[in-house]
């Protein structure tokens, strides 16, 4: 159950961003040769990176088998691994679902409390 609310918010929301990268790209190396070679390579970077990460969260989700003591593990390290994520609400509150259908309130409050201080950010 969990997997469908991850996947349905985190993965749309990449794959809606990084197809936007590569037309500006394209644009540019039409415009100026030199410059636009080296645009293409540093925004080349940036959907691989989105990629990265899609993949990273998919094995983690995918590897934790229907464990949330895992699946908290593992989402846990894809926050480590990818601290600015575009995902990180739903990874946040992914974890927050998991800690209490785990019955582990210590990592419920402590997730509870990260997704407040960035609901708190973004308002």
């Amino acid at each position: 159950m969990t997997l469908g609310i991850l996947g349905s918010r985190g993965f749309a929301q990449t794959n809606s961003v990084a197809p936007a990268k590569p037309a500006p790209s394209g644009n540019a190396s039409a415009t100026a040769s030199p410059a636009g070679s080296g645009s293409a390579t540093a925004k080349a970077a940036a959907p691989s990176i989105a990629q990265e990460e899609n993949e990273a969260l998919r094995e983690a989700v995918g590897s934790a088998a229907g464990n949330p003591q895992t699946l908290i593990t593992n989402l846990e390290q894809f926050l480590t691994r990818f601290p600015g994520s575009p995902q990180r609400e739903a990874v946040l509150r992914t974890i927050f679902k998991e800690a209490l259908q785990a019955n582990d309130p210590q990592t419920a409050v402590a997730y509870g409390e990260k997704l407040l201080d960035l609901k708190l950010r973004v308002a």
